[in-house]
């Protein structure tokens, strides 16, 4: 029984931790499992909210600059130039009102304005039967302030989300007013929930609206409940979900109404929402209401409950399996423990023997190291001395590579400020030539005629080449933010917006056999390449033959990607193509039909390209086609795994 109750004494102190660990562990992964789970999501909304961030801004970002390449054509039509300084409203809206329904044919444009020098609205083309007011929106104080082109996000009094583009207009070296187009964006609600798979709100400060005109906008879009309200200082001028009323938003209010970047969680009729906030700011950086995104987590909670409750099941199941079974082994090793405790003394003594030899051999190790670290000292000193001479090359060369960084430096700023300088004198010869021709026509003799508009063109292509350095200046200095960038992405929109009239006018095909990878870089710069690239093979065509262009991907190694593009145009010589990336290189074959072209769309390409560590090439056979290829870095997630391209030992 003594013997007996000794056994027990030794079973319970084991047993008892392997219980209290199985429990710690319970707790431990329940509590892991949902922390992991909350953060996981937490992160998930980051993202999608970062994403619609970014494809909103992008958005924006896009149509303002559809919108700013309008104003060129408005601002130099003689016509409206000519209404306008003799204050003509009737003629002014005649001929300014098919230009409005022309480019919202073609986009969403729906706001055309005229405004004088005093802000004072001349002419709403879209509602030329209200005019007269003072316009004081951020976007016209800014442009006035300024003297330059302003854009901005607004909301208008009826509530809904505007984008807004306003340019100085200068006639005859002299401001005369003030033009201004907008576009109504409210509709990219539906596009962003369909793209993220979230729920979105657009709130507005009540300070920025009057209550009537609010009310009465929410009922010409149909939406009678429409509560002012609803919410303390805001008004929901948009959602994505149905059931807005003060009954669903109940629990929602009070995170509403905040104005920080933090999350949060609410529930919204029988739904729990995790969100978060996008701000939505003027011209003048003032803001004006949130973006709300919510992200519907009805569905998750449900599945981690779940888990739950099968952890919790499974890992009972199992601590109790581990009791019975570790009590049985305790049994039998109990009855070991003596044979056990002889074999171990029995290796200790051997143990002892074992450290005595290894004393002994690390008494000579010493001896030796001691020795190896005299040679060492020696070594060393003779490596300080090499360092030491190392150091003053370093230093030497440092001034070196110093004073070359100084005069590369010099040499760019001499070229961007006289180029700047250069544009401005050229610009007055070409529009005073213009205009001396346009006041002498019927006057002079035909060679008299004919060398003015020789110098007239000349002095346009001077005009185009000091753009044209700008532009290459420009992107060899200027700094670029790389991002994780979609090419099938960049694909879509210059098929679909950027080229989509040329294309469709000249019956091109443009092809993509396989998907495209997602490369790291500069969007706007990269779009810039492939959008010159294709550019080129539409101008450069065959008239005779049926235009074709081909976008393809391999893989170089596991972090670059070779972008190629191919068509089936009129091709270059042999003897034209090492010039073919050189500035204001233009091939002989096609100066005749390209008068417009200086020459320096590849040779930025090729500078951009060479920005992102990579390199651009060409191939061409005449008369059956170019290719024209570049390489570029994968994004981060694609380095892991190989990009869906073909490598370019199989092609």
């Amino acid at each position: 029984m003594q013997t007996d109750g000794k056994k027990m004494k030794i079973r319970i102190p084991v047993l008892l931790p392997i219980v209290l660990t199985i429990l710690i562990l319970l707790s431990s992964s329940v509590i892991g499992v949902s922390w992991l789970q909350w953060r996981s999501n937490t992160d998930k909304l980051q993202i999608e909210i970062e994403g619609a961030r970014l494809l909103y801004n992008r958005y924006v970002n896009t149509h303002t600059q559809e919108m700013d390449g309008l104003f060129d054509f408005i601002k130099e039509d003689e016509g409206l130039k000519s209404a306008w300084l003799k204050k003509n409203r009737a003629k002014l809206l005649e001929l300014s009102k098919p230009i409005l329904n022309g480019i919202y044919s073609k986009g969403k444009v729906t706001h055309l304005y005229f405004h004088d020098l005093d802000k004072n609205c001349f002419l709403r083309v879209h509602n030329p039967a209200r005019h007269g007011d003072t316009v004081t929106r951020p976007t016209v104080n800014q442009a006035e302030k300024w003297q330059r082109p302003v854009w901005g996000t607004e909301f208008d009094p009826y509530g809904t989300l505007t984008v807004r583009v306003v340019h100085p207009w200068v006639i005859n070296g002299e401001l005369s007013g003030y033009i201004e187009i907008g576009e109504d964006i409210g509709y990219i609600l539906p596009v962003l929930k369909e793209v993220l798979d979230v729920e979105l709100l657009i709130t507005v400060d009540k300070e920025c609206l009057q209550r009537a005109n609010w009310e009465q906008g929410m009922r010409m879009i149909g939406r009678e409940n429409a509560n002012w309200d609803l919410l303390s200082d805001k008004v929901i001028a948009g959602a994505t979900l149905e059931d807005i009323s003060e009954k669903s938003l109940y629990k929602a209010r009070k995170v509403l109404e905040r104005n920080n970047d933090s999350l949060f969680s609410t529930a919204i009729t029988d739904r729990s929402y995790k969100g978060g906030f996008i701000p939505l700011v003027n011209a003048a950086h003032i803001h004006i209401g949130d973006i709300v995104v919510l992200k519907d987590m009805t569905p998750i909670r449900s599945a981690m409950e779940v888990f739950i409750m099968m952890l919790t099941s499974i890992a009972v199941a199992a601590g109790a399996v581990s009791w019975l079974l570790s009590h049985l082994y305790m049994l039998r090793a109990e009855s070991k423990l003596a044979g056990t405790y002889m074999d171990l003394y029995d290796k200790m003594e051997q143990q002892k023997k074992i450290e005595e030899k290894l004393q002994q051999a690390y008494n000579q190790k010493e001896l030796d190291v001691a020795k190896r670290t005299s040679e060492l000292r020696k070594e060393v000193a003779e490596r300080k001395k090499t360092q030491a001479e190392l150091q003053k090359l370093n230093t030497e060369l440092e001034t070196t590579i110093k004073r070359l960084t100084v005069a590369n430096q010099e040499l760019e700023q001499f070229a961007f400020i006289t180029s700047h300088h250069l544009r401005e004198p050229v610009r007055k010869i070409s529009m005073f030539g213009r205009l001396l021709a346009r006041s002498l026509t019927g006057k002079l003799d035909t060679d008299q005629q004919e060398n003015l508009s020789f110098m007239i063109d000349g002095a346009m292509k001077i005009e185009q080449m000091v753009k044209g350095l700008r532009l290459y200046l420009q992107v060899s200095v200027e700094k670029m933010e790389f991002e994780d960038i979609d090419l099938n992405l960049v694909m879509e929109n210059i098929r679909s917006i950027s080229l989509a009239d040329e294309i469709e006018q000249m019956h091109a095909v443009i092809s993509v056999p396989r998907k495209l990878p997602v490369i790291s870089g500069c969007p706007v710069k990269l779009h810039q390449v492939m959008e010159q690239i294709i550019a080129n093979g539409l101008r450069f065509r065959k008239e005779d033959v049926p235009l074709e262009i081909i976008v393809q991907a391999f893989k170089e190694d596991d972090q670059t990607v070779r972008i190629e593009i191919e068509d089936n145009g009129m091709g270059i010589r042999e003897e034209q193509l090492g010039n073919v990336f050189d500035p204001f290189k233009r091939l002989q074959h096609i100066d005749s039909e390209t008068e417009e072209s200086v020459g320096i769309g590849l040779t930025v390409c090729k500078k951009i390209v060479e920005r992102h560590g990579g390199q651009m090439g060409i191939r061409s056979v005449y008369e059956h086609g170019t290719t024209i290829w570049f390489t570029l870095p994968l994004a981060t997630n694609q380095k892991v795994e190989d990009p869906p391209v073909t490598s370019s030992a199989e092609a």
